[in-house]
């Protein structure tokens, strides 16, 4: 609400694109913000006079301050990243008319400041800490686009697809600084999210150990509007896991210091159905694997999730498997199992909810069926982890999860770094 009451703040995506608009309680009229080029949601109100917007672009999430006067907005003036207002509080309007910001970036965590809209200065008022490293020490993301018709040059193994609409995939690449680098394609979960210019701990970790790093948002992610997210509508395995392999084919290409021998897909939750989908749809494409927490058996998915991801994700996508059950058996990784020809690892935990550990023991019986050796020095690797659910914060399931994939990717491809 506007301090005086009169006016609420709104957001809006019907045009496609979320807009931000002021709607007067007297006259019944919404007045709508900014020009349509990016997605915008309406966030507060900083006075009568001036309203506060989160806008993304280009994997930044940028606060815009409208001028309720002329209508003009802009950005504040902070590193590019990703700056929120969070959920903790009614309104991030301090006593003093500075705003309150969580802000980060992908070499520096989170942190806590208060920005002054009247000079754009800013002042950090909880710092992230670091323990032996620095901001420095850590890689930095380099956005790039690429067109994509859903069909990479690779071959097609599971679903032979004809092309889709093309569209500007969005990606980030986080050079390790080895040469020649082996490169981790990490599709981000959801689907319904994207890769930012964010700290993300996975990716730090992976760059460390000389690992260089590939996120795509591809089609179905978030922060592109609404036309954008709805085209993963009844497609999930289809043009999405596409444009990450064209993503994946763009930087080999692009890049002569990334390893072309050296290229694994490493995914969690929905990112581990794209694990297990980009292995057994576009094989040679990777020389390994590894699928954490990922979906396997859709139809098994839709059974035995909990129920609002089966109502609020599967049915809205794909229908139910009694509406639409081809759909559900050909997009299922399991269906191709005998597709992968690199070495796999599964990890799943045991007590997870949402993707229940049923996935991974369907996906690891279809390879035994099938022919395939599990071992060290086998065909694929398997993990449950018998303390975890969807994930963990716990510090100690963490460093376990990390020197996992590391002990795998270094036997199985070999680190940049020691």
């Amino acid at each position: 609400w506007s301090p005086d009451g009169d006016r609420l703040l709104v957001s809006d995506n019907t045009p496609n694109l979320g807009r931000t608009g002021v709607y007067d309680l007297e006259t019944d009229e919404v007045r709508w913000l900014g020009d349509g080029e990016y997605d915008e949601s309406g966030v507060s109100f900083v006075d009568e006079t001036r309203v506060l917007a989160s806008r993304d672009r280009d994997a930044v999430t940028m606060p815009v301050v409208y001028d309720l006067e002329t209508g003009e907005g802009r950005e504040l003036d902070l590193p590019e990243g990703v700056a929120s207002t969070g959920m903790w509080f009614s309104s991030p309007v301090l006593d003093d008319g500075r705003v309150v910001l969580q802000h980060t970036t992908p070499t520096r965590r989170p942190e806590l400041v208060a920005y002054d809209l009247d000079n754009d200065e800013y002042e950090t008022l909880l710092e992230a800490e670091y323990g032996p490293f620095e901001p420095d020490d850590f890689a930095d993301a380099e956005y790039f686009t690429v067109e994509s018709d859903g069909v990479p040059e690779t071959a097609q193994h599971a679903v032979e697809h004809d092309p889709y609409d093309e569209l500007e995939i969005g990606a980030l690449l986080y050079d390790s600084g080895e040469r020649p680098s082996p490169l981790i394609v990490n599709p981000h979960g959801g689907p319904m999210a994207r890769d930012s210019k964010s700290f993300d701990l996975y990716t730090q970790v992976l760059a460390m150990r000389g690992y260089s790093v590939l996120q795509v948002n591809y089609r179905g992610s978030t922060g592109r509007g609404r036309e954008f997210k709805e085209e993963l509508l009844d497609d999930w395995g289809g043009a999405e896991q596409g444009d990450v392999a064209t993503a994946a084919e763009h930087v080999l290409d692009e890049r002569d210091w990334l390893a072309d021998d050296r290229v694994v897909v490493f995914g969690g939750s929905y990112g581990g159905y794209s694990a297990y989908w980009q292995s057994v749809q576009y094989p040679d494409l990777y020389d390994a694997s590894v699928a954490w927490i990922g979906l396997t058996d859709l139809e098994d998915m839709f059974e035995n999730t909990m129920p609002h991801f089966r109502t609020e994700l599967m049915e809205k996508f794909l229908g139910t498997p009694d509406e639409n059950p081809d759909r559900y058996e050909e997009r299922s990784p399991v269906t191709y199992a005998g597709n992968v020809d690199a070495p796999l690892f599964i990890l799943h935990g045991v007590n997870d909810r949402r993707v229940p550990v049923s996935q991974a023991r369907i996906f690891r019986e279809a390879l035994d069926d099938a022919g395939y050796e599990e071992g060290e020095d086998g065909d694929y690797e398997y993990e449950e982890l018998g303390e975890e659910g969807h994930a963990s914060s716990d510090q100690e399931q963490k460093l376990r999860m990390f020197r996992l994939l590391d002990d795998f990717l270094d036997r199985r491809i070999g680190r940049g770094r020691p």
